[in-house]
């Protein structure tokens, strides 16, 4: 089940990451607990939440423009990016990564 998901895409050498924080669910969930909460709150408070790492493209062959996918790994021995073994354009990466944020299948990527 996808949720609501806020993003932010950060440009670091030859990396591309992608954060994201997927808490407006929760707030949403909160709404009857204080009697409703406005979208404008739900709003503010998600721009507070902690982004977390998730996807990077890190540029391999600058002339074709071609990009190795990675994403974060959270498990305690690991917690770093690990390589998902496919290159292709930022394009073409995005098209078969982005579809994966917020969503349990992120964690099923190899």
């Amino acid at each position: 089940m996808a949720r609501n998901v806020r993003a932010e895409v950060v440009r670091k050498g030859r990396c591309i990451a992608i954060y994201e924080s997927a808490r407006a669910d929760e707030f949403k969930s909160m709404a009857p607990v204080f009697g409703g909460l406005t979208s404008r709150f739900v709003e503010v408070m998600q721009s507070y939440s902690p982004m977390s790492p998730a996807f990077r493209f890190k540029l391999i062959r600058k002339k074709e423009r071609i990009f190795e996918a990675q994403r974060f790994c959270f498990r305690g021995c690991i917690e770093d990016w690990i390589s998902l073994h496919h290159e292709g354009t930022l394009d073409e990466l995005c098209q078969y990564y982005l579809k994966h944020l917020g969503k349990e299948s992120f964690y099923e990527l190899m």
